[in-house]
């Protein structure tokens, strides 16, 4: 049996089931040139908050789609500033 979740975890889940097909179009339409790494990057802010979540207790100020979408964007633009990105030109 699973250890149990937090209510935190367990309302991240819930947003992320209902609200994972939104992110991913907001993602490409936002960054068209990362279209092809959107599931990635949704990913990335998914488990980056996850962690959050363990450690800290944390709990975003105004909602949780609205969290998943600032860390998304932030890892897209760390991603399109990357040296190695060859679309970084």
């Amino acid at each position: 049996m699973p250890p149990e979740i937090s209510r935190a975890e367990a309302e991240l889940v819930e947003a992320l089931s209902v609200h994972r097909p939104a992110l991913h179009r907001w993602l490409t339409r936002a960054f068209p040139r990362l279209g092809d790494e959107a599931d990635h990057l949704l990913q990335d802010a998914v488990a980056e908050t996850l962690r959050r979540v363990r450690r800290e207790g944390f709990r975003p100020p105004v909602d949780w789609v609205s969290h998943l979408r600032q860390v998304a964007k932030h890892r897209a633009i760390d991603r399109l500033r990357s040296p190695g990105n060859p679309r970084s030109s």
